[in-house]
């Protein structure tokens, strides 16, 4: 595991570097928008006011049955919101896009990247499926895709030449460990 720690720190360094090499920015998106991507606003939602429902719901299991009026009102309130986490819902708070938050950076400074976290929102019942991975995601204002191309093609040769340069003794190991 160690190897494996070291290896993904050289990578993440590496990360920076290419893109700090070709003049890229590195900008910080938020982690949760109210934009729906990838069906995300399906599968998740984002607010207080469950919480806030399980722990009344948690108080009434604890307390003794409550008269019929505190049960009408619990009713009351427990209905207004679940109506305020259907409304929730139908707004689609949910995982960050961010590509709209890196497209406006983008626009204004010209060539962004943002580099962490991420997790997918589609329903996934195999072992492959990653629910969180990290993720870089560069942005090059008024690029075409032979742009985006020489990008990519180039991070890509980056990121191996670092690993053959500075992490040789680390790909050497796995390669006698793991490789049979």
């Amino acid at each position: 595991i160690a190897v494996i720690a070291q290896i993904r720190n050289a990578l993440a360094l590496a990360t920076h570097s290419f893109f700090q090499e070709h003049h890229f920015l590195y900008v910080h998106t938020p982690i949760i928008t109210t934009s729906d991507c990838e069906g995300a606003g399906e599968m998740f939602q984002v607010t207080t006011l469950i919480s806030e429902a399980e722990m009344l719901e948690k108080d009434l299991i604890k307390n003794p049955p409550p008269l019929e009026a505190d049960m009408e009102a619990a009713k009351q309130l427990v209905s207004e919101r679940g109506l305020a986490v259907k409304q929730l819902k139908d707004a689609k708070a949910s995982k960050a896009d961010t590509g709209a938050s890196i497209e406006t950076y983008a626009y204004a400074i010209s060539n962004v990247y943002t580099f962490g976290p991420i997790f997918r929102a589609e329903q996934s019942h195999t072992s492959r499926h990653l629910a969180e991975f990290w993720m870089v995601e560069p942005e090059i204002a008024f690029a075409d895709l032979q742009d985006d191309m020489n990008c990519a093609e180039a991070y890509v040769k980056y990121m191996c030449k670092w690993l053959l340069e500075k992490c040789l003794d680390d790909m050497e190991f796995m390669a006698k460990s793991y490789d049979k």
